[in-house]
């Protein structure tokens, strides 16, 4: 990780009469995928920043709607393990199937 939790009033506290009217944010990295996460209004929120020159959106796409997928099914069954999920969509399996049957 990068950054580590805080609590927004413990900061709002120690910050006293001192305010920022504004500020612009560069988010850069040199990962070629990246994965961000924070928590906003108590909600989990998570961005998938990429290299456009090494991806598509749509295969950025595809991998959120697969992380999306995999948390939404461990968060419906808590005793589930990570090893026992199934992490293609509809039709990938088959997709992925060689000839011989063997994925």
């Amino acid at each position: 990780f990068e950054n580590f939790p805080f609590d927004l009033q413990d900061l709002r506290d120690l910050a006293g009469d001192l305010a920022i009217d504004g500020f612009d944010v560069l988010d850069a990295n040199h990962y070629p995928l990246c994965l961000v996460s924070h928590v906003y209004e108590g909600r989990l929120r998570l961005l998938l920043n990429y290299r456009p020159d090494l991806f598509r959106p749509e295969q950025v796409g595809v991998i959120g709607d697969r992380l999306v997928r995999i948390l939404e099914t461990l968060t419906q069954d808590l005793t589930r393990t990570v090893a026992g999920l199934d992490v293609l969509a509809d039709g990938e399996r088959e997709r992925l199937v060689v000839a011989d049957g063997a994925a």
